[in-house]
């Protein structure tokens, strides 16, 4: 049995490479810059708002293109045929992998919990709260670090 085949590989590095520049441009130069502007309370609201509306629109293209960026998909299916190691930590459960993604990436932790769903099939309850809960995790890290960083900065200077 073939498990991935040249075409599905190049969608992962697509879909990784892609966020990858995205989150790097978001994280490291306008993240700060805001920090900076308006300080760690208004700065960070005003970049968990920006941090919603482009991962929102992440989602919307996601299930939009109908491909499987991420390899999720994929992982999902291995909890039943997988090998027996990969089994038996799919099946530990999907929320330590949430935290860890929600702090990494909240788009990546959303589409890992809730998983494709038809394009323009509207968000439940629970997908709105997965999404909300993984922005605000991944936010408030970030605001920490950022804010940290730049009073290290201060300080240095």
């Amino acid at each position: 049995m073939k498990v991935f085949n040249a075409k599905k590989l190049g969608a992962i590095g697509v879909g990784f490479l892609g966020t990858a520049i995205v989150n790097r441009l978001f994280n490291y130069l306008l993240y700060p810059a805001v920090i900076v502007l308006l300080g760690p309370l208004h700065g960070g609201a005003v970049m968990t708002v920006v941090a919603l509306a482009l991962n929102y629109s992440l989602v919307m293209v996601y299930e939009q293109t109908g491909q499987d960026w991420f390899g999720f998909e994929w992982l999902r299916l291995q909890k039943e045929r997988g090998g027996r190691f990969l089994r038996l930590a799919l099946k530990s459960g999907h929320w330590p992998v949430f935290i860890f993604l929600s702090c990494e990436d909240p788009f990546k932790a959303f589409v890992f919990v809730r998983g494709r769903r038809p394009a323009g099939e509207r968000f439940t309850q629970e997908d709105w709260v997965v999404f909300w809960g993984s922005n605000l995790i991944g936010n408030v890290v970030w605001i920490l670090i950022v804010s940290g960083g730049v009073g290290l900065f201060k300080q240095l200077l």
